[in-house]
C-alpha cells in the first residue's frame, strides 16, 4: 500500500510531466460555456414518430442509428482521442425526452438563473424542445412507470418527501451499466453484427419467446451498423481537417486519427490508441 508521502510524489511528478497540450485541452474543456443542446432531442423525436408500432428494442435501436448518423460531429484543435455527445462542446448537455419532458418544460426558462448547475439556453433551443413536448405526454419512461405505480408508492414519490429519493434514474439519460469493453475491443462492432445475423438465420420463430429474441437480434445488427457508421463519419471529418491544415504535425495527427477511425469500433484494435478511441466511441455511443 502507498503512502501518503508515496502519493504526494507521485501526484508531483505526475503534473510536472503534464505536456503542454493537456494543458490547452484542460484549459479550453473548463473555459467552454455549458449550452443545453437540442440537437438529440430532435433526432430522437423525429425517429419515434417514424417507428410506431415497432417493438420497443427496434424503436431504440432506431431512435440511436438516426442519432449516430446524424448528429454533428466535431474535432477539436489538440485532440487525439476523438469524439462528443454533440457538435457544440463536450462540456453541453444534451435531452433525454424519452426519458422524461416534465421537469425540462418547467425548467426550460431557468437553467441559466438557477442557483447551481447553470446552463445557456438559446431562444431556438427554447424553442425546439418546446416543438416536441407535446409528442411525449404520456410517451415518456416516467410517465409510463408513474402509470403502472401502485397509486400509495406514486403519491409518496409525488410528495417530494426528503426521505424518499428516486427520481433521477428514469428522468436523465443514465450510464449506469457496464458495456462489456473486452468483448468489443476484441471482437469489433462488425463480427458482434455477424454473430447477430447468424442467430437470427438460424432462429425457430415457432419457439416460445423467439418472437422477442428476433426483434433483439434485430437492434443488435442496426446498432452494429450506426456505431460503424459513427467511427467512419469522424474518420472522414478528420481526412478533411487534415486537407486544411498547415501545421504538418497536426495534419499528421490527423490523418493517423482517421486512419484509426476507419478501422474502429468496426475491428478489433491493435494498438493502444485504437483501444482507447474504441472505448470512447463506446462510452458516447452507450
Amino acid at each position: 500500500m502507498e503512502s501518503t508521502l508515496q502519493k504526494t510524489y507521485k501526484q508531483k511528478a505526475l503534473k510536472e510531466r503534464k505536456s503542454p497540450r493537456i494543458e490547452r485541452l484542460k484549459k479550453r474543456y473548463f473555459s467552454d460555456r455549458l449550452y443545453v443542446d437540442s440537437r438529440r432531442a430532435l433526432l430522437v423525436t423525429e425517429s419515434y414518430r417514424e417507428t410506431g408500432g415497432e417493438p420497443v428494442v427496434i424503436r431504440r435501436a432506431r431512435a440511436l442509428e438516426k442519432i449516430l448518423g446524424e448528429i454533428d460531429i466535431k474535432i477539436m484543435p489538440d485532440e487525439l482521442i476523438v469524439g462528443c455527445q454533440n457538435g457544440k462542446s463536450p462540456r453541453s448537455a444534451n435531452v433525454f425526452p424519452e426519458m422524461a419532458t416534465y421537469w425540462i418544460e418547467k425548467e426550460l426558462d431557468e437553467f441559466e438563473t438557477r442557483p447551481q448547475d447553470k446552463f445557456i439556453v438559446t431562444e431556438q433551443t427554447k424553442k425546439d424542445l418546446r416543438s416536441i413536448f407535446p409528442y411525449w405526454k404520456g410517451r415518456t419512461l416516467h410517465d409510463h412507470m408513474l402509470a403502472y405505480m401502485p397509486d400509495s408508492t406514486r403519491e409518496q414519490l409525488l410528495m417530494d418527501h426528503p426521505a424518499v429519493f428516486g427520481w433521477c434514474a428514469y428522468q436523465n439519460g443514465v450510464g449506469h451499466i457496464s458495456q462489456g469493453h473486452e468483448k468489443v475491443i476484441k471482437k469489433g462492432f462488425k463480427k458482434i453484427r455477424e454473430e447477430a445475423e447468424e442467430r437470427l438465420k438460424n432462429l425457430d420463430l415457432t419457439g416460445p419467446g423467439n418472437i422477442e429474441k428476433q426483434a433483439f437480434q434485430k437492434a443488435v445488427i442496426i446498432v452494429c451498423c450506426a456505431a460503424i457508421k459513427f467511427g467512419k463519419r469522424y474518420s472522414l471529418e478528420a481526412r478533411r481537417l487534415s486537407l486544411e491544415e498547415e501545421d504538418m504535425e497536426r495534419k499528421e495527427e490527423l490523418e493517423n486519427i482517421a486512419l484509426i477511425c476507419d478501422r474502429v469500433p468496426e475491428f478489433p484494435a491493435r494498438s493502444f490508441h485504437e483501444a482507447v478511441q474504441f472505448l470512447w466511441f463506446v462510452e458516447l455511443i452507450t
